[in-house]
């Protein structure tokens, strides 16, 4: 489990395993209309690195 103050990254609300949201974190983090958007959006399955936009 992920503890709030270790949280600073999408990545850290992503399962790197299955490549999906981790749901309940972000449902215990996120207001319910904001989590409900966040779970919207699609996540690749196709790893990739990491850069800065």
């Amino acid at each position: 489990m992920v503890s709030r103050q270790n949280i600073i990254r999408v990545a850290d609300f992503i399962d790197s395993t299955t490549r999906s949201w981790r749901t309940e974190l972000i449902l215990n983090t996120f207001s319910k209309d904001d989590a409900q958007k966040i779970l919207q959006i699609p996540l690749t399955h196709i790893p990739h690195d990491g850069f800065l936009v």
